[in-house]
């Protein structure tokens, strides 16, 4: 079992990556972002960290695609009603880590030319499992963060070689 790697700050940005096993491809590790202090990944499930990688290169490399945000969703049903009934929303460009270990949950960003903005809570079908209650309930959460900063976290995964 390899050591835990936290890049970035969790009260902002970061990333962790953690019980690494295998190599190469085959790589596979706890994989987690981190907004506002939220932990986002699905518990105790291990990904492969190239699929990860990728996802959050997709993510800091993203052009600018919107010019006005949308009103935040009042609750996951609704957040889940934005995210299948909207064109917007699906030509896939708003979704982030569309991969497992990350299936437990709804996610959205938008980004401006300065900013990258998200919205994300429990899939609906998620709401009652116990290692997810104390921390998401029934919300929506939101953060903005700065570009610069997602990218700076992203490069810094990169270059560790995780």
């Amino acid at each position: 079992m390899a050591i835990s790697k936290f890049f970035g700050r969790p009260d902002n940005f970061a990333v962790s990556i953690s019980h690494q096993t295998g190599n190469g491809l085959t790589r596979t590790a706890e994989c987690s972002i981190w907004l506002n202090g939220k932990q986002l990944g699905d518990a105790g499930q291990s990904i492969f960290v190239e699929g990860f990688v990728r996802g959050l290169q997709g993510l800091a490399n993203a052009l600018p695609h919107v010019d006005n945000m949308p009103r935040k969703p009042r609750n996951p049903q609704d957040f889940l009603s934005m995210i299948e009934g909207g064109e917007i929303f699906n030509s896939g460009r708003h979704l982030f880590l569309a991969i497992a270990g990350f299936d437990d949950f709804l996610k959205l960003f938008f980004r401006s030319n300065q900013t990258t903005s998200f919205f994300w809570s429990l899939h609906p079908d998620c709401l009652n499992m116990p290692q997810y209650l104390d921390t998401y309930g029934h919300e929506v959460f939101a953060a903005e963060l700065q570009n610069s900063e997602i990218e700076r976290v992203v490069s810094e995964v990169l270059t560790s070689g995780s």
